[in-house]
């Protein structure tokens, strides 16, 4: 396939080589996509859909056009470069706009991101192994009659980038995640609990590990209570500091929302905004990482990007169009949803530089504090101010766990929320944002009611 959309868009350039257009771009891409559906234990949907087609950006004098189509044929492509064309030359020039990216550029064969295993993977095989983890759920509530409700996706992904300029270059990509989420119900009083695993790799899912998690999880939110609100510690858990990372620093440090002045983070490069014992890499080249890739959606080289060192912000992330604008190094953090899309810029693999204890170790040295296991809130981006329901969690008092929580809240600004950074643990865990271990953070405002 790689080389089907390579030899469709390097075509379709040499055509569009007559027209009157200062540059052009095409991003192909073709995924197919198997996702299984579970409820109350028994597969309730089968599907694979099949999507592949073509973004074709032009531009004529500073001036962008975008159009898409959703096949690969030769008519098609030609319409839409002129559906393109037609849309840069009505649109208003871009003073800021100086050139897509240019070949030359040398690229890193990414290790891990492509499975066989995954691309081959039958539906039959596939609905065994979700079938395995609703079963090691069930066994871990046992008399519990748990609810299961659980999701398998594989998906298989070839990319292409063609550009005017001579870059042309293509990937293939495997991915299959699976998740639970199980409820019981024991006296009249409701638990629930949610997991998951990302993998580019089928050797690193084990169904029978996530579902037994799950519902040791889910067995372990009986009997909620609420505490009295205060200050205190706060434990977060790798996923939670994974997605707290995610929708806060990276999209902060967008060189996009720094120049729009849309970032609480504007005027912070070269400052210390985090504990100095916090180092974060945005690792595009990691070994099976869910994010990494051989280039971004732009066609640029990823790399190993360092976004803070000992507490200060060294990068922005930046693509083509915020690098020439401040006239600083591409990071190569272009992305995309799907070929539908224009570029904008999206972090790979956040990795915080881990410390060597445990969750448990981290725990025992809290006095009085909460552990955060899931959230799914985030920063305001303008001001950083951060309100997060604590959707799964438990009180800590004198280094044990004590009970779950029941409507509990924690009140930081985010920056505080990074300087107060006192502990970071060596349980790193790698999610589909990256890989993250769990953190403590000192002086969080608590509320439960």
């Amino acid at each position: 396939m790689k080389e089907i959309l390579l030899r469709t868009g390097e075509e379709a350039i040499r055509r569009s080589m007559n027209l009157d257009i200062s540059e052009i771009e095409l991003y192909l891409e073709s995924r197919k996509t198997l996702e299984i559906n579970v409820e109350d234990g028994k597969i309730r949907s089968v599907s694979l859909s099949k999507d592949r087609g073509c973004g074709i950006r032009s531009i004529v004098d500073k001036r962008v056009g975008f159009s898409y189509v959703t096949t690969l044929e030769q008519d098609d492509i030609d319409k839409t470069i002129q559906s393109s064309i037609s849309l840069a030359r009505v649109s208003t020039p871009d003073s800021d706009f100086q050139s897509l990216p240019i070949s030359g550029m040398k690229y890193t064969q990414v290790k891990g991101i492509f499975d066989s295993l995954i691309e081959n993977l039958s539906s039959d095989d596939a609905a065994e192994l979700i079938l395995r983890g609703v079963q090691a759920n069930r066994e871990s509530l046992s008399g519990m009659d748990p609810k299961i409700i659980g999701i398998l996706q594989v998906s298989n992904t070839t990319r292409a980038i063609v550009n005017s300029h001579g870059i042309s270059e293509a990937m293939c990509l495997t991915q299959i995640m699976l998740a639970f989420d199980s409820t019981i119900r024991v006296n009249g009083t409701q638990a629930n609990s949610y997991g998951d695993l990302y993998s580019c790799k089928l050797k690193e899912l084990n169904p029978e590990s996530i579902g037994m998690n799950v519902g040791i999880k889910t067995k372990s939110m009986l009997g909620v209570k609420k505490i009295e609100d205060g200050e205190m510690s706060l434990v977060l858990s790798p996923v939670t500091t994974a997605h707290l990372l995610k929708s806060g620093l990276a999209e902060a440090i967008k060189a996009s929302n720094v120049q729009n002045e849309q970032s609480f983070l504007k005027d912070s490069l070269k400052t210390d905004i985090a504990s100095d014992i916090l180092t974060i890499t945005d690792d595009g080249l990691l070994d099976g990482g869910i994010s990494s890739r051989s280039f971004d959606a732009e066609g640029v080289p990823s790399k190993t990007n360092l976004l803070l060192q000992n507490g200060s912000l060294e990068n922005f992330l930046h693509n083509s169009y915020t690098s020439n604008k401040a006239n600083v190094e591409n990071t190569g953090n272009a992305g995309r949803q799907s070929y539908k899309d224009l570029p904008l810029i999206s972090s790979s693999n956040l990795v915080v530089l881990p410390g060597k204890e445990s969750q448990e170790d981290l725990v025992a040295e809290v006095q009085r504090g909460i552990l955060c296991n899931i959230s799914g809130d985030r920063p305001d981006l303008l001001s950083g101010d951060l309100n997060a329901v604590v959707m799964e969690g438990y009180y800590i008092r004198d280094g044990g766990i004590v009970h779950p929580l029941a409507n509990t809240i924690f009140s930081i600004n985010f920056v505080e929320l990074l300087k107060g950074i006192t502990r970071i643990g060596g349980d790193s865990v790698k999610t589909e944002y990256g890989v993250n271990p769990s953190i403590v953070v000192e002086k969080v405002k608590v509320s439960s009611g």
